[in-house]
């Protein structure tokens, strides 16, 4: 993961959002993009079982393997983009709010809540209470 330099905006946005930082969920979005172009280079210019010159399109995975780079790198420049703190802190916690939101159907689906929902959006509140921003 991303370290920040102590002292930096985004150190800072870390200690705020914590323990969901910013610098994490930015890494993530950026690690992301890069395996799906991985996969993409892989199907296309290092295709190992391909004639020389050849590529392995499948139908159409080559286009949601895109999407997936470009959706994940534009989620981190939105997470780091803004020159406020609080934009970027807001920014970091709403998408935790929606990872709580998707977790607890997929739990639900397969057995049943750990948490309760509202006891993790709670959480999620208190950091952006904290931190001195307004849940979104």
């Amino acid at each position: 993961m991303l370290i920040p330099s102590p002292g930096s905006d985004l150190a800072e946005d870390d200690r705020l959002s914590h323990p969901f930082r910013v610098s994490h969920a930015a890494t993530s979005a950026l690690v992301v993009a890069v395996d799906h172009l991985d996969s993409l280079h892989r199907m296309t210019v290092a295709c190992e079982r391909c004639e020389p010159n050849g590529m392995a399109f499948s139908v159409s995975a080559h286009w949601t393997l895109l999407r997936g780079a470009l959706e994940n790198s534009a989620r981190a420049v939105w997470l780091l983009g803004p020159p406020d703190r609080a934009a970027r802190v807001t920014r970091a916690l709403r998408l935790q709010t929606a990872n709580v939101a998707k977790s607890d159907e997929a739990e639900q689906l397969m057995s049943g809540p750990r948490n309760p929902r509202a006891q993790r959006i709670d959480r999620v509140k208190e950091i952006a209470a904290r931190a001195g921003v307004l849940p979104g």
